[in-house]
């Protein structure tokens, strides 16, 4: 919306005095409460901000005070900040509450991970829908600079995935007891918001979708609620609302955007943001552009709007500097946040393999003679696998997903295994090295929501080199279940295990008419054992990093090697450098193994542990 003139106006949401017994907030279709124009409220954040103005007056002063902070940063340092490189990489805490009566409460590592990458996404403006994005609106559209990743240290500094898991007796969390966000009401208390993005993943009350509380309110409320039928991709909901943007839309609340109408339906109202167009109200569904109202055209693809997930593809300019400003202001001590810093004496790395799979063309690729290329079929294959090469050393397995694409038949018995690979050959050795029963109830419910299904085996696999991870198919005549796979025209890395118990690869198998990929995800790990040590420091430079970087290094023994290791923001190292002679400055060329982006860079020898985030930034 248009800046207005003058001071500034604290919005109001309409709201009967009546309503605010039982706020919904993000209803789902099928409830009665709809607004004027007669749809129902995709979100009410602002419903849960008046009722914690009633409840805390106090709250209503401060987010005024925090409203002026804003305008001052956006005055005296828009410009300084938008033309910065610093990439302000959030940590993420995701509490999962659920009822052991309902198991797809309880949803998979996999899942929140899938999520955290789709946020990633669409806050970089990497979503493959900006092509979506009008001719109009595309020179203020914006990556915004903000990541987000899984905390990889508890408030305690013991080790952490970033996810937190809570079996409840509560059916459905209340939005006005807010009881998801506490102990002793069968919720999760927060992680300390200074140093974390605390989300809580539930059932919430009356098809709640979520609700996030804007900067200035509780500290021990300060986060978002999302219903677990609405986290990942896909999720288990709605279709319309199923690739993970209700979080992109709560997180741009939680970091001080507004609605794009103002919510205010009727022209004059603001967001506060210059360059989304002022709009009478908000849009549903997915409408042909252009829209009018208020004497413009209307940016119903912003996910500030109420559109379907599938419509929405842009952050505006003005609206990355509302929420860094956010970021330099209320939310800056997440800014020096420890919480991404690995535990020591130990520190593990870990990485969802070939994940990048899921947003591939994904099909089953089913055979004119009966069954399926990538599973049961007439020529009663007994597995399936893909090859990992493993050239990042990761060293012990510790659980998966699958994408299974159909299931038939009842109920056969289904494996996720690990092989190592075959010495003197590039196949899989037998017998596998592990195995983990997957039950096919879950694998029927995962199917029929569309989402990966995970595993997770007894102890970490240890592995060395290269392997295989894959699926031990029923045998059980009747039975049928198919994985994913997408084609691709590189190195076929599907391999089977035919009825003979010989393995065959997938190129040589089908004669080049199945060259394809599987949609197998194992999880993999490798343990650093670095020395934390105060008096040790380095610096990296020049700031950004483009081709190369040097290093200065202070406070190690210079009788010892210094070894230095890069990773990205999945874990995954792209970069690293072992057993070099004590200096106090080393240069080194980046080739081509690191694009744009932020890197956490770890110097260690045998008695010194030093970690630095460091921003690189490629020319095009």
């Amino acid at each position: 919306m248009k800046l207005p003139v003058g001071i500034f106006v604290f919005f109001i949401l309409w709201l009967q005095a009546t309503a605010l017994v039982v706020p919904y907030p993000c209803h789902e279709p099928g409830l009665e409460k709809k607004n004027e124009h007669h749809h129902l409220e995709p979100c009410a954040t602002e419903l849960y901000r008046e009722l914690q103005e009633q409840r805390h007056p106090w709250v209503k002063t401060l987010r005024e005070e925090i409203e002026l902070q804003t305008s001052l940063f956006l005055k005296n340092a828009q410009q300084a900040d938008l033309v910065s490189e610093e990439i302000i990489v959030i940590p993420v805490v995701v509490h999962i509450l659920y009822n052991p009566n309902t198991p797809a409460q309880n949803i998979s590592d996999q899942q929140v991970r899938n999520q955290i990458a789709l946020l990633n996404r669409d806050f970089a403006r990497q979503n493959p829908d900006t092509v979506n994005t009008p001719a109009e609106f595309r020179e203020v559209a914006s990556d915004t600079r903000i990541r987000f990743e899984l905390a990889h240290r508890d408030p305690a500094g013991n080790p952490s995935t970033g996810i937190t898991r809570t079996p409840t007796s509560v059916m459905a969390f209340s939005v006005s007891a807010d009881n998801a966000k506490f102990d002793n009401t069968g919720g999760k208390s927060i992680w300390n918001r200074d140093d974390y993005m605390n989300i809580w993943v539930c059932n919430i009350e009356a098809n709640v979708i979520g609700y996030a509380q804007y900067p200035g309110g509780p500290a021990q409320t300060d986060g978002i609620v999302i219903s677990f039928m609405r986290f990942g991709a896909p999720s288990a909901g709605n279709p319309q609302q199923n690739i993970g943007r209700t979080l992109v839309h709560e997180v741009g609340h939680w970091l001080n955007l507004l609605h794009t109408w103002g919510d205010e339906s009727t022209c004059g109202a603001s967001d506060f943001v210059a360059d989304t167009p002022e709009q009478e109200s908000p849009y549903y569904g997915c409408p042909l552009h252009p829209q009018e109202s208020c004497g413009s055209n209307d940016m119903f693809m912003n996910y500030m709007d109420y559109t379907d997930d599938h419509c929405m593809n842009i952050f505006t300019l003005g609206q990355v500097g509302r929420m860094r400003a956010t970021l330099n202001t209320f939310r800056s001590p997440l800014k020096t946040s420890e919480a991404l810093l690995s535990p020591d004496p130990f520190s593990f790395f870990c990485e969802d393999l070939n994940n990048v799979l899921l947003f591939s063309n994904l099909e089953i690729f089913p055979l004119e003679a009966g069954g399926y290329a990538t599973g049961n079929n007439f020529a009663g294959d007994r597995a399936k696998a893909r090859f990992f090469s493993n050239h990042q050393g990761y060293e012990f397995i510790t659980d998966g997903a699958v994408k299974f694409g159909v299931i038939a038949g009842s109920s056969g018995q289904v494996k996720a295994a690990i092989w190592n690979l075959h010495p003197g050959s590039n196949r899989p050795a037998n017998p596998p090295v592990a195995t983990v029963a997957i039950t096919w109830s879950k694998i029927v419910q995962d199917v029929a929501a569309g989402r990966v299904t995970h595993f997770e085996f007894e102890a970490p696999v240890p592995v060395s080199g290269g392997f295989f991870a894959g699926v031990i198919l029923p045998d059980k005549p009747g039975d049928t279940l198919a994985i994913f796979g997408s084609r691709i025209t590189t190195q076929v890395p599907a391999w089977e295990q035919w009825a003979d118990g010989t393995w065959h690869n997938f190129e040589e198998g089908w004669q080049g008419e199945y060259n394809i990929d599987l949609a197998i995800f194992p999880r993999a790990c490798a343990a650093k054992k670095p020395v934390p040590s105060n008096k040790a420091k380095i610096v990296v430079g020049p700031v950004p990093i483009r081709s190369f970087f040097n290093l200065f290094i202070d406070g190690f023994d210079p009788y010892e090697v210094i070894n230095i290791s890069i990773t990205d923001l999945t874990g995954k190292e792209v970069f690293k450098r072992f057993g070099i002679p004590f200096q106090t400055m080393l240069t080194f060329e980046l080739g081509n193994v690191m694009p744009t982006g932020i890197y956490f860079f770890q110097v260690f020898s045998a008695s010194n542990h030093v970690i630095k985030k460091i921003i690189v930034v490629r020319d095009p």
